[in-house]
């Protein structure tokens, strides 16, 4: 456990991280983290709790919790040994690991990054767009096992040709520009699966 802590307040907020493991802070002098210091008294524990008791005394004076892994269950009994607790902010999307119904009941707000992943998740698609179309996979396997054999793709699947390409689940992705690209010559559409 490591703490960065601010010099203006006799009694600053006690942020903690429960479980950067593996580190996506590692350390109280990680940017971010000093940025937050300024606020509060931050505790970073770079290690999984071994067990429920153990999470519970890491969470016992915290007012925030910054929920960095999904693993880490923050329900009725975690927050009852939190009874300073006012905030959960998650490090990500989902919120399948917080209790929300307790964390309403007891006042605490929840809150989370939703759009975090859609840069990667828009460059996964066209990654994957790109390996489909060219078979890229399959001349991989090819190529390793000494055969070296050109894959013409399926006339359906030529992206850069005049085809269409139907795209499904639009929203933040088509926000940041990655997939609707009028410069391709692709003909595109959507629709909502739903």
């Amino acid at each position: 456990m490591t703490e960065g802590t601010s010099n203006y307040d006799p009694d600053p907020m006690h942020i903690v991280i429960p479980d950067d493991y593996p580190p996506t802070y590692a350390s109280p002098e990680q940017e971010n983290l000093e940025r937050l210091a300024q606020h509060g008294r931050v505790t970073l524990h770079t290690t999984r709790a071994a067990h429920r008791a153990e999470l519970f005394d890491r969470l016992a004076s915290a007012e925030v919790i910054i929920n960095v892994r999904a693993y880490t269950a923050l329900a009725g009994e975690a927050f009852s040994h939190a009874p300073a607790l006012k905030m959960v902010s998650i490090l990500g999307a989902g919120t399948d690991n917080v209790d929300l119904d307790a964390a309403r009941r007891r006042g605490i707000i929840v809150t989370n990054t939703p759009a975090v992943g859609a840069p990667s998740v828009a460059e996964l698609t066209l990654g994957l767009m790109l390996a489909v179309t060219r078979s890229i996979p399959i001349s991989d396997v090819r190529l390793r096992q000494g055969t070296r054999q050109h894959v013409e793709p399926p006339d359906r699947l030529d992206l850069l040709g005049q085809r269409n390409l139907v795209r499904r689940g639009t929203g933040r992705v088509r926000s940041i520009g990655l997939v609707d690209r009028r410069d391709t010559g692709i003909a595109t559409g959507s629709y909502d699966a739903a």
